[in-house]
């Protein structure tokens, strides 16, 4: 079973004693109904807008730590285009995709045209 938060979940790592609220974040069920806080987590999503550029890439490099995480997707804000980061062996593999491309992720039910992550804004 997986579960889904919105940003009022954290994202609690070990290495970094700090806590990001990233905008989604697919997780384990929780524990208990109040749980708010997970160490572990598979898949997380950003909108990044033009202010978060100078702290994203830290971001990242907090997700990719986590041994569960196999997924990031980075929705840029003012623009039609997704970035994938996959967990690839000891490594990550990065790809950026387009309106006209789709977005591919059969481990977590989802499969998309780019273009459907922008519905109802102005960029469509």
């Amino acid at each position: 079973m997986i579960g889904c938060g919105r940003s009022t979940t954290s994202v609690r790592t070990r290495k970094h004693q700090r806590r990001d609220r990233p905008r989604r974040l697919i997780t384990p069920p929780p524990q208990t109904l109040d749980q708010r806080c997970f160490d572990r987590f598979h898949l997380v999503a950003e909108i990044v807008s033009e202010s978060d550029k100078r702290i994203i890439d830290g971001k990242r490099d907090i997700y990719r730590a986590q041994q569960a995480c196999t997924r990031i997707l980075l929705v840029r804000q003012d623009r039609i285009e997704v970035t994938v980061d996959v967990r690839a062996g000891h490594g990550w593999a990065s790809r950026v995709l387009g309106g006209a491309d789709t977005l591919d992720l059969p481990a977590f039910g989802l499969t998309c045209p780019v273009r459907e992550t922008c519905a109802d804004t102005l960029l469509v």
